[in-house]
């Protein structure tokens, strides 16, 4: 009988947990863009024009930051693409300059993945570029912010979009 009672205490316990908790597992590093961020593309991403586009997946319906491309000039740019032939095992690489600029650099890795994963890792790293960590690896499946692997999805997702309103909000 005691051990039901405690069993019936810890299904509680555990009930209560998970509804005070918020769903998302999203995580923010220190890069703040603020509202309109500008991205410019070095001429060795030419080749990947169109993966380079997906930078404005980011500007979905509500979003919290709009992004521009600078190669028309005039716009000092926050985000930097470029491409190295390198291979370190990395698809891309985000480096923040300062906590306005970020550098994404491409890798061998890039080049050779399949057209979805290039997608994905563009929009992957310009999550890093606009303020956004690797999400917890719970909710992996809510967003393009993963830490490791594809989803398949080259586009924010859900815990993706309220990391931008916890940054960005207004």
């Amino acid at each position: 009988m005691k051990n039901r009672k405690n069993l019936f205490f810890a299904l509680i316990f555990t009930l209560l947990i998970s509804i005070c908790l918020p769903a998302y597992a999203y995580d923010l590093n220190d890069q703040y863009v603020g509202s309109n961020a500008y991205y410019y593309n070095y001429a060795s991403v030419s080749p990947y024009q169109s993966h380079m586009n997906k930078v404005t997946t980011w500007n979905y319906q509500g979003a919290y930051v709009f992004l521009v491309n600078a190669n028309t000039g005039g716009y000092n740019p926050n985000i930097y693409q470029d491409f190295l032939d390198i291979d370190n095992g990395y698809f891309g690489y985000a480096a923040p300059l300062n906590t306005r600029q970020t550098h994404i650099t491409y890798y061998r890795a890039f080049k050779n993945g399949t057209p979805d994963e290039k997608d994905e890792t563009v929009v992957h790293e310009v999550g890093h570029a606009i303020g956004l960590h690797h999400t917890q690896k719970i909710n992996d499946i809510n967003a393009v912010m993963r830490e490791n692997g594809f989803n398949g999805k080259a586009y924010p997702l859900p815990d993706d979009k309220e990391g931008m309103k916890a940054k960005y909000g207004r």
